[in-house]
C-alpha cells in the first residue's frame, strides 16, 4: 500500500507548485527544441561507432521482443511518394497503414498502452490533469511492461544504477516518463511519454504556426489515420522495414519530418529510449542492430535533467 501512495504521488501532477520557468529558460528551450528540429531532418546525422556493449544489449532486446509485429501478417504500410522537408505537397493519396491485426493490438502490452493515449491534452501550454483512474492505468501498463522479458533485459542492464532495487528502477521508470512538467509558461502541461508516444500541438516560434511535436510512436500513429484525425503525406526515409521517417498532418497541424519504429511492440521502445537516456543523455546512443547502425537521439528537460523531454530514433 506505502508504494502504491509513492507511485501516485509521483504521477500526479502538482498543481499547488506548477514549476516555474523565467523567459530566458523558456526561449532558451525552444530553441534548443528548434535547432534539433532542424539538425534532424536538414543535416546528416553525426557519425558516431556504435558502442559494442549496447548493441549487445539492444540486440537481445531486439531479439526478446515476442509481441513485436510481422510485416504483413500482423500489419502492412504503403510508402507511396517521398517528401521534402516542409514541402507542402501530399505525395499520397492513400493511407499509410493498410491494416494492423487487432489481435495485435489486444495483447496485454498493446492494449494497456492505448488505454494511455487519451489521457492527455495535446495542446502545450494547457495544463494536463491526471484521474485517480488514468493513474491506475499508467500503473496497469508500467505493471504489464514489467513482466515481459523485453523489460527485463533492460532491468538487469542498468539495475547497477539503482541499488540492484527493481522498485526503484520501476520507480525511476515511471518519474522519468509519466512525471508532469512544463513546457510552456509554467503549466504542467507535459511528460516524457506524451511527447513521445502521444505526441503535442505546439507554436513555432519563428514562423507563430502551430505544429505537430513529438509522437514518434506507430501505433498512435495509425490510431489517428484510422480515426480519420491524421493525414500521411509520404515518406522521406525507410532502414530496414523498421523505421521510417514520414511526414503528415494532425487535425490540421503539419508534422514535417518524423521518425519512428514501426511494429516494435511498446515495451521494446520504452526499454530502447530508458537505456539511451540513462546512458547517454543528451547524446547520440549510437548501436548495431541485425547488422546496421542505429542511433537514438534523448534529451532531458533543461531545468529536470531526470525526466525525458524527447526520444526518437534517426532516420
Amino acid at each position: 500500500m506505502g508504494y502504491t501512495w509513492i507511485i501516485l504521488a509521483i504521477l500526479l501532477p502538482v498543481t499547488s507548485e506548477p514549476v516555474k520557468a523565467d523567459i530566458s529558460t523558456t526561449e532558451l528551450l525552444d530553441a534548443l527544441e528548434r535547432y534539433v528540429e532542424i539538425r534532424a531532418n536538414y543535416g546528416k546525422p553525426k557519425v558516431t561507432k556504435s558502442d559494442p556493449t549496447l548493441s549487445k544489449v539492444m540486440q537481445a532486446l531486439w531479439d526478446a521482443d515476442v509481441n513485436s509485429a510481422k510485416p504483413t501478417v500482423d500489419f502492412q504500410i504503403s510508402l507511396q511518394g517521398t517528401v521534402t522537408y516542409n514541402g507542402n505537397k501530399d505525395n499520397a493519396r492513400n493511407r499509410l497503414f493498410l491494416f494492423v491485426s487487432q489481435a495485435l493490438l489486444s495483447k496485454p502490452t498493446y492494449a494497456r498502452f492505448i488505454a494511455l493515449l487519451d489521457n492527455y491534452t495535446p495542446k502545450v501550454g494547457v495544463t494536463d490533469t491526471s484521474s485517480k483512474a488514468e493513474v491506475k492505468e499508467t500503473l496497469d501498463f508500467i505493471t504489464a511492461i514489467m513482466k515481459t522479458r523485453v523489460m527485463n533485459i533492460a532491468w538487469n542492464f542498468l539495475k547497477s544504477r539503482y541499488s540492484n532495487s527493481k522498485a526503484i528502477f520501476t520507480q525511476r521508470l515511471i518519474e522519468m516518463w509519466f512525471r508532469h512538467y512544463s513546457r510552456q509558461a509554467g503549466k504542467q502541461d507535459s511528460c516524457g511519454f506524451e511527447h513521445v508516444f502521444v505526441g503535442e500541438f505546439k507554436q513555432n516560434k519563428a514562423t507563430r504556426k502551430v505544429e505537430v511535436v513529438g509522437l514518434h510512436n506507430w501505433v498512435q500513429l495509425y490510431l489517428l489515420e484510422k480515426n480519420g484525425k491524421l493525414n500521411y503525406q509520404g515518406y522521406m526515409a525507410q532502414r530496414n522495414r523498421n523505421l521510417l521517417k514520414i511526414q503528415y498532418t494532425w487535425q490540421g497541424y503539419k508534422k514535417s519530418s518524423g521518425s519512428m519504429f514501426i511494429g516494435t511492440s511498446p515495451e521494446f521502445e520504452i526499454a530502447v529510449y530508458t537505456i539511451c537516456f540513462v546512458t547517454r543523455p543528451g547524446k547520440l546512443c549510437t548501436f548495431r542492430l541485425n547488422g546496421a547502425d542505429l542511433t537514438i537521439q534523448t534529451y532531458a528537460i533543461s531545468y529536470d535533467k531526470s525526466k525525458i523531454s524527447t526520444a526518437y530514433p534517426k532516420a
